[in-house]
């Protein structure tokens, strides 16, 4: 026991007087400051276990010296000597390294966003699309900015879209929503059905007699303003409709059951499902719950909406299409913002987003905004393709459904700002009329989409005669 505190002695000795070490003799591994002092006790007092030297030994060592190899001697070979230098000098090695490895901690390296053509927004992020609101979505999209307001005549409204607006306003209120081939039937179901009789049905919901003697009407086109848009629903459809609807209503059923007994018999009644379609069609309706935006058009790219009117086209415009897909490395996968594989050669007119009876109508139009958006960007690609350029559509028309309630809404562009203007009712399936009102709007869209957005589609897009 006294060799060892007498070789303890000498090690504290050595230790005192060792000079310290000049710059160039400096590790360069140890660029960092220095430990602090609490941090470094047990290093430079020795084991705990190791008894204090005598009070005529109690110089302390200078701090912040490097623990140096110590010379050897005879008495540094016992074993409880080896002991206690090893594990002074393995406690500051462990430090030292420590020190080391957290402040070499490695950052993340922070990459330029890579940007996809047409001015595509960032990647996204870890995070979900899915976990994001639509409200936030209209707020957060990058390359453009996206608002929903209340439709205000007094704005900067294109005067084709007041006239639209103006139209369904009418239809909404129930004034010529039921064509004069209908008005018999109408009439005598208001004697003999309770569900009509319970309603107050004006003479101003049938459409105007024809002028005598009648005009012809084999193509529509000379017909009165109603008739012209189609056939008007028959009562027994109209009856149907109302009573599935007043079942999902009380059964507080979700949206895909709503959109299946409700919603598509609704869009049945204007225009024809894509399976239904003849070569001489030009609109129909497509169901598109699973169709998702192309990440070049939007980010984040998982809002979708439930139906579209779509357009099918003739076999030049086909040709024509085909043409722009093979052309472009992103129109190659789909004519619209979207890959959904039906949609890929039928280009999107009017959007219809769907929610049940519980659903949030402002969640439901920052969906439809965050679609049309990406729509506008495409539109844009497309057109920009061209020269002469022609420039985009006025706006784009679309639907808000929250189960029952059928809503009108339409997005203008300007310069880098989409506005969805919202507030149009156009009728609801919990009354009878409100059917009418609901098939005789959907009816004048098919016929826009027909007359107005086809044929400048056909010029500005692709470069065909109207």
């Amino acid at each position: 026991m006294a060799d060892v505190s007498h070789l303890q002695l000498k090690v504290r000795h050595w230790l005192a007087n060792i000079p310290p070490p000049s710059p160039s003799s400096a590790s360069p591994t140890l660029d960092n400051p220095p430990l602090d002092d609490t941090s470094c006790k047990s290093e430079r007092d020795g084991p705990s276990h190791v008894s204090n030297p005598p009070r005529t030994q109690t110089r302390r060592p200078v701090k912040r010296r490097r623990l140096l190899t110590p010379p050897r001697t005879a008495g540094m070979s016992t074993p409880s000597a080896k002991h206690s230098l090893s594990r002074a000098a393995s406690s500051l090695s462990n430090a030292t390294s420590s020190a080391q490895d957290n402040d070499q901690t490695p950052k993340r390296i922070k990459t330029a966003p890579v940007l996809g053509p047409f001015g595509a927004p960032p990647p996204p992020s870890s995070r979900r699309s899915g976990s994001v609101s639509p409200k936030k979505q209209t707020r957060n999209t990058t390359t453009t900015r996206i608002q929903c307001r209340q439709y205000d005549v007094t704005h900067n409204i294109p005067s084709a879209l007041k006239k639209i607006w103006r139209d369904i306003s009418g239809y909404s209120k129930g004034i010529g929503v039921v064509g004069i081939e209908a008005k018999a039937a109408v009439e005598n179901a208001m004697e003999s059905q309770p569900r009509f009789q319970q309603e107050i049905i004006h003479d101003f919901v049938f459409e105007p007699a024809p002028p005598t003697p009648p005009i012809p009407t084999t193509t529509g086109r000379d017909a009165g303003p109603r008739t012209k848009f189609g056939p008007t629903p028959t009562v027994d459809d109209v009856l149907r409709i109302f009573e599935d609807a007043s079942m999902c209503y009380n059964k507080a059923l979700d949206e895909p059951s709503w959109n299946q007994a409700v919603h598509s018999p609704v869009l049945s009644l204007a225009t024809k499902p894509i399976w239904r379609l003849r070569p001489s069609d030009v609109v129909a309706y497509v169901p598109c719950t699973t169709a998702s935006i192309m990440p070049v058009y939007a980010e984040p790219r998982g809002r979708k909406v439930d139906y579209c009117m779509s357009i099918q086209p003739d076999p030049l415009s086909a040709a024509a299409i085909r043409a722009i897909r093979d052309q472009d490395v992103w129109t190659n996968l789909s004519i619209n913002h979207t890959e959904f594989n039906v949609l890929q050669d039928m280009p999107i007119a009017v959007s219809i987003e769907t929610k049940p009876q519980s659903g949030d109508e402002a969640d439901a139009q920052g969906q439809l905004a965050v679609w049309q958006a990406a729509q506008w960007r495409l539109l844009e690609r497309l057109v920009g393709r061209n020269e002469p350029k022609m420039p985009l559509p006025d706006f784009l028309p679309g639907i808000v459904v929250i189960g029952h309630a059928w809503h009108f809404v339409a997005s203008t562009k300007q310069d880098a700002e989409v506005t969805l203007w919202t507030g149009q009712t156009i009728g609801s399936t919990d009354h009878v009329i409100g059917i009418y009102q609901i098939a005789c709007a959907l009816q004048y869209l098919a016929r826009w989409v027909e007359e107005t957005y086809w044929p400048w589609y056909k010029g500005a897009v692709l470069q065909l005669p109207a």
